[in-house]
């Protein structure tokens, strides 16, 4: 963890210190400068009216503005001047910059007043956008147009690549229409409701993909609708995988198990060793590693890997004082041996002539970055909770956390801020196991209930460690490429209409988060008053 700046008046509000974030931007901003970009208005006005951030957010979004409008016009010659305006617009609005601040952890070094620090200010998407801005304007004004340019690249050219892969309106609908082909998953269909009045009607939007509802929208209008729900298939196939991702013989997002196996692996096969050449396949397997492939090879040449280590979903492995952090997103591998594969993205070679480590990802969701200090606990996942398996994991105060959310006990397992690891797959287990049901409200838990619930989720972890993880399809495997078993064991994922294995009941499968969740309707009765 970086180190906390104090407020003049004692407090912690002014977040960690910026010098981790000039690190990690890899700019050689001056000090006070990139201090006054994180000044947020609420902190200045408690604390003597310090300067804010707003006059440097004013110069960043016209630098950034150009910089993505000259990109776009280079790199997509035969496009007409509206759809590059839709591409811009599509780029620099406000979440899109929320998305790229969060991959640089900005709002733990935002200067905040205490208000908005506890009414979540860190990760409000307006703050977040307009101390993105400030940075940028910082940087230019200290390092001139040239070295903008080049922070602008390294953090929006993965935002507009992917802007421009929607369909040719830049509608959701169309890009969905255009994924689902590429995909072979057949055309999505709609299906609307309208309620209300004539002069007040809403409507309300799902769309099927492959006879599976992958997303829900409502609006005023029947376009409106159509597309919000268009937007969440669309996300849904992008980051979470092919249709039916919660079906045996799907994808499905590695968990805590899944990763503490390949960690072990790594720990078998390659700590110890000294690297010799880095060589970076394909770009994207590096985006967040601002500094490029080229900083990337030359930075872990000649390094040792000391250690390996996992927090929930992440593992990385220790380089004298930094980490090379990885994530293997949903279809990434970590393969030791000799042999390329056409997935392959970034290969190792060691010094001791032995097999290569190399970085597999078909689909190209997962990524690896090297991060300066970050040996202990790389500060891009410092505010990813502990895990079940992890010294610092506080399961007393988890439960009184959990207790306190108000919202469904496995929607609370899933929220990384609480507990890390525990994906859709295992959330189901452990619900199961503890007879609780999925949209139980987490204020009605007893503390027995907690614990018990706890309990289950390690348990049940602990056994998918023991057989390797757990394997739908080829894409998840260790370091050696074998698969893992514990789909063989399941009581309720993927098993909707089979005989719970407790009291013979039909297990059931219900909608949630675009995603499943399934349960026994005996072992795990449905609250009266459900959170979904």
């Amino acid at each position: 963890m970086g180190v906390i700046s104090q407020s003049p008046d004692g407090g912690v509000n002014a977040g960690r210190d910026p010098a981790e974030l000039q690190r990690v931007l890899g700019v050689p901003i001056f000090p006070e400068s990139l201090e006054r970009a994180l000044t947020h208005r609420s902190y200045a006005y408690e604390n003597g009216n310090l300067p804010t951030n707003e006059r440097l957010e004013f110069l960043g979004d016209s630098v950034l503005g150009l910089v993505v409008t000259d990109t776009l016009y280079c790199g997509y010659p035969n496009l007409p001047e509206g759809q590059l305006a839709k591409l811009r617009a599509a780029v620099v609005q406000m979440g899109a910059l929320a998305e790229v601040a969060r991959e640089l952890s900005l709002g733990s070094f935002i200067r905040l007043g205490k208000g908005e620090e506890v009414t979540g200010g860190r990760d409000k998407p307006s703050i977040l956008a307009d101390t993105l801005e400030a940075v940028i304007g910082a940087v230019y004004i200290d390092c001139g147009l040239t070295e903008a340019t080049a922070l602008v690249h390294r953090l929006f050219d993965p935002v507009i690549k992917r802007a421009a892969q929607l369909g040719a309106g830049l509608d959701w609908k169309t890009s969905l229409q255009e994924l689902t082909a590429v995909e072979m998953l057949g055309v999505p269909e709609y299906t609307v409701t309208e309620s209300g009045p004539d002069h007040q009607k809403s409507f309300r939007a799902e769309v099927r993909v492959g006879g599976q509802v992958l997303g829900a929208g409502a609006g005023r209008t029947k376009k409106a609708a159509e597309q919000q729900a268009a937007e969440a298939a669309w996300t849904a196939i992008s980051e979470h995988g092919t249709v039916g991702q919660d079906n045996p013989g799907q994808l499905t997002m590695p968990e805590l198990p899944e990763v503490e196996t390949v960690r072990s692996g790594l720990d078998k096969y390659v700590v110890g060793r000294t690297v010799d050449i880095v060589t970076v396949l394909h770009p994207r397997a590096i985006r967040r590693h601002l500094a490029g492939a080229t900083d990337f090879e030359a930075a872990l040449k000649g390094r040792t890997f000391d250690a390996s280590s996992r927090r929930g979903k992440y593992l990385w492995l220790a380089a004298g004082e930094d980490a090379l952090l990885a994530h293997l997103g949903m279809s990434g591998q970590l393969l030791v041996g000799t042999t390329d594969t056409p997935h392959t993205r970034i290969r190792f070679t060691f010094t001791d002539g032995g097999e290569d480590l190399r970085f597999d990802d078909q689909r190209t969701f997962g990524h690896m970055m090297l991060v300066p200090g970050g040996k202990d606990l790389p500060a891009p996942i410092a505010h990813i909770a502990p895990d079940p398996f992890e010294e610092a994991f506080d399961a007393r105060a988890l439960a009184g956390r959990i207790r306190t959310k108000r919202i469904g006990i496995k929607r609370a397992l899933l929220d990384q801020s609480l507990i890390s690891g525990v994906g859709n797959i295992y959330a189901d287990e452990a619900l199961w196991l503890a007879k609780l049901h999925w949209a139980r409200p987490t204020e009605t838990l007893t503390g027995t209930e907690t614990s018990r619930l706890l309990q289950a989720v390690r348990d049940v972890m602990a056994d998918a460690l023991i057989a390797g993880g757990t394997s739908f399809d080829s894409l998840y495997v260790n370091v050696n490429g074998e698969s893992g078993y514990f789909s063989r064991e399941l009581n309720v994922y993927g098993r909707e209409g089979q005989e719970c294995h407790r009291c013979g009941a039909q297990i059931r499968r219900d909608h949630f988060m675009n995603r499943s969740a399934y349960s026994c309707p005996r072992c795990q009765p449905r609250p009266r008053r459900a959170r979904p």
